[in-house]
């Protein structure tokens, strides 16, 4: 028997989850308020990682964090409450990771309307 798959997204290890704070019921229940997909891109994520233990066709998602100093040394209780939701690796590694604001995120967004307003 292999990782546990809900939904078509494979749980994350008990291990990770604690790390972050919080439990099965809490990673079920984030899966469940997103409508296990990426609150980002909107679609649910497909693992491609032939070194998967699973055959079961499944997608992993990444418990995405406020990145705040001290964060190693944190207790756990105090850690969930920087957990911001569940995404995919793309998403997680691209967008998030890179040091995304949300003024950055409103400067991207009225950008792209202007190109969209200015078009023929």
């Amino acid at each position: 028997m292999g990782p546990e798959v809900i939904e078509g997204i494979q749980i994350t290890s008990a291990a990770t989850m604690k790390m972050y704070g919080i439990d099965r019921e809490d990673f079920v229940r984030m899966l469940e308020e997103q409508g296990f997909v990426c609150p980002i891109c909107r679609k649910q994520p497909v693992c491609q990682d032939k070194r998967c233990k699973t055959t079961v066709p499944h997608g992993h998602m990444h418990i995405d964090h406020v990145h705040v100093r001290g964060w190693k040394r944190m207790d756990p209780a105090v850690k969930r409450t920087y957990i911001r939701g569940l995404v995919c690796q793309f998403d997680n590694r691209f967008v998030l990771a890179r040091q995304l604001t949300l003024k950055k995120a409103r400067a991207v967004v009225a950008y792209l309307e202007k190109y969209e307003d200015g078009r023929l």
